[in-house]
């Protein structure tokens, strides 16, 4: 009787293509749990402020998401139609498509987080603790659309590995920062 391979070739680049993925989303599950932990020793209202803030938040990346998805397709096609001198032009395309979009984002949240958050009906003092975070974290988000594209553009040139790099290495810089903000270590105003 012969013994079949659990996984064949294709299986198995498939896997190595897309461990990287699973691991930054994983990340993202893991660094938010953190984060909401960590605020959660410096105040309840503050947990409750930053999640409805992050709702927010994280309707805008499916938004910049979109184009990521879009330019990973093209490039995919085009590398397999084997017309790779048009994947500069598509990555152009969604670099300022989605720098375009991330600052009309970002503009968005540095200029109307207040009434944003009243309208998901939080109470004066939520909406207080949320907008200079809202403001903070929303009004950069330009650079996470860009950084986005960037990192599907890798992808879609096998570049996994490096890709994982970029959002573990901001994902570490964030707790950090949250470490040094809400505990002063070393004797840093809080």
């Amino acid at each position: 009787m012969n013994k079949k391979k659990l996984l064949g070739k294709s299986d198995r680049e498939l896997i190595f293509l897309s461990w990287p993925i699973f691991v930054e989303l994983f990340l993202r599950v893991v660094i938010g749990n953190v984060n909401v932990w960590m605020i959660s020793h410096y105040s309840e209202p503050a947990v409750a402020a930053v999640s409805a803030a992050n709702q927010l938040l994280n309707l805008t990346v499916f938004i910049y998401g979109f184009i990521t998805v879009g330019t990973q397709i093209i490039i995919a096609q085009l590398i397999g139609a084997k017309k790779r001198d048009q994947i500069p032009k598509v990555i152009n395309t969604a670099l300022f498509g989605s720098l375009f979009i991330g600052i009309l984002i970002s503009l968005m949240f540095l200029f109307g987080s207040t009434y944003l958050l009243r309208f998901m009906g939080l109470d004066a003092e939520l909406v207080a603790l949320g907008h200079g975070y809202l403001q903070v974290y929303g009004g950069s988000l330009f650079l996470s659309s860009i950084t986005a594209v960037i990192i599907a553009v890798m992808r879609s040139h096998s570049f996994t590995k490096p890709a994982l790099l970029v959002p573990m290495f901001a994902s570490i810089l964030a707790v950090i920062g949250n470490y040094f903000v809400l505990y002063s270590p070393f004797g840093l105003p809080n």
